[in-house]
C-alpha cells in the first residue's frame, strides 16, 4: 500500500513557496458542492497527481454555506 502524499490536507497557501520553487507547471482545480454555495475557510489539498512534468492539484474549501436569498415581494396586480 502506498503512503499518502505529504501535501494532502495541507492549506494551499502553505504550499505556495514549494510550488514556486518547483520547475514544473502546476494545474489547479477547485471543487465545490452542486448548487449555488460559497466556500469559507482555507483551501485544502484533496488530491495530488503527477503526470510527467506536470502536477495536478484538486482543492476544496473547509466549509460551504448555502446562498442567502431574500424573497422578492410580489407586486399586486391591478384589475
Amino acid at each position: 500500500m502506498e503512503t499518502p502524499h505529504p501535501w494532502l490536507g495541507q492549506e494551499f497557501r502553505d504550499l505556495l513557496p514549494r510550488l514556486r520553487a518547483e520547475a514544473c507547471p502546476v494545474h489547479i482545480s477547485v471543487t465545490r458542492p452542486s448548487g449555488r454555495s460559497y466556500g469559507e475557510g482555507a483551501l485544502r489539498v484533496l488530491r495530488v497527481k503527477t503526470e510527467g512534468d506536470r502536477i495536478h492539484l484538486l482543492l476544496a474549501y473547509e466549509r460551504y454555506q448555502p446562498p442567502y436569498f431574500q424573497k422578492r415581494r410580489r407586486k399586486r396586480r391591478r384589475r
